[in-house]
């Protein structure tokens, strides 16, 4: 639905024979009017790598539905559920390790996380939608800071605080109107490039989403995937999915010798920036060369990267040709 459809379906309710208005409509409701953590329970924690380092957990959000009953329209949603506000990938959301009240009261904030959502909007929204409650997946890794660690390890049942949904997706920092919607309406190539845990949560998001899909399907979309070696990569059993609808994929280990056939002598880790160099920016090897394109034709989108390596791609594709514009951010980073 489109947000003037959207709009045009949460006009008011006509008021009732004393004159008043039933309720307010859909429309009428801001973010502000909704709490600021709602309970989520643990419905599933999974293995998202074949060693088990990293865990997909599906969480099951408070967001009950109510519905106004008018003498001409029947059964109309009261205000927008929570997950209405997950609307593109790259949105965020903020995790505490324990229930809202307990959470409240305690001065540390319950071991707070930003956290990337790792499934689509649609994947979310489809199971939802028959519950009185909403669906979420975030990608934890158990190797990671000490707060994830903890999480990584809530099973089924455990009680969590989850905040709103934060950012605009992926979106560009020198032109807000750009995001990852518009450059596919614009007919530009996608490349997604994504480090580590962090970097593939919302690139998954991504890539399970429908509008992706379809134009991952005329070959406009292509992900480099850097993971530490190949027992630690995320969501392995869902490349060649990706694949089979179009999307050309890349990953590079920082495993040296994951890349390679084992030598006598072990290596030393390959750096996130000489990894990136072999893939993407490589005048035989890399990504455009391969897929026969130029620089102008892609938007950029960066997921994982801080510091002085995000500092050094984004340098790179401005000197390949690149305009800044096109090179898209999450609230992840």
């Amino acid at each position: 639905m489109s947000p003037a459809e959207y709009r045009r379906a949460c006009q008011p309710l006509s008021a009732s024979r004393s004159g008043e208005p039933l309720a307010k409509s859909v429309s009428q409701y801001d973010v502000d009017d909704q709490p600021a953590f709602r309970t989520a329970t643990v419905v599933e924690n999974r293995g998202a790598s074949a060693d088990g380092s990293l865990r997909t957990l599906v969480l099951s959000v408070e967001d009950r539905v109510n519905f106004l009953e008018g003498r001409r329209v029947k059964a109309r949603q009261e205000a927008p559920r929570w997950i209405d506000q997950y609307r593109t990938p790259g949105q965020c959301l903020v995790v505490r390790q324990s229930p809202p009240d307990v959470a409240a009261a305690s001065s540390s904030g319950g071991g707070e996380l930003m956290l990337a959502v790792s499934s689509s909007p649609y994947h979310a929204r489809r199971q939802s939608a028959p519950l009185d409650a909403s669906i979420v997946e975030v990608l934890v890794d158990r190797q990671g800071e000490a707060s994830q660690q903890q999480l990584s390890h809530a099973g089924p049942g455990a009680l969590l605080s989850v905040g709103r949904f934060q950012g605009n997706g992926f979106s560009s920092l020198f032109a807000p109107d750009i995001g990852l919607q518009s450059a596919m309406e614009s007919g530009r190539r996608l490349l997604l490039i994504g480090v580590g845990a962090s970097g593939m949560a919302p690139l998954r998001a991504a890539m399970d989403w429908a509008p992706v899909q379809a134009h991952a399907s005329s070959g406009q979309v292509a992900m480099v995937y850097l993971a530490p070696s190949p027992t630690a990569a995320a969501y392995l059993s869902e490349w060649d999915q990706w694949r089979e609808m179009g999307a050309h994929i890349q990953v590079e280990y920082l495993d040296r010798d994951s890349n390679q056939c084992a030598s006598d002598k072990p290596s030393s880790p390959r750096s996130i920036m000489e990894s990136i160099d072999a893939a993407v920016f490589d005048r035989q090897q890399g990504l455009p060369r391969k897929l026969n394109s130029s620089w102008h034709d892609w938007t950029v989108l960066l997921s994982g990267l801080i510091g002085s390596d995000a500092a050094a791609v984004c340098r790179k594709l401005s000197e390949e040709g690149l305009s800044s514009e096109h090179i898209l951010v999450s609230e992840a980073q």
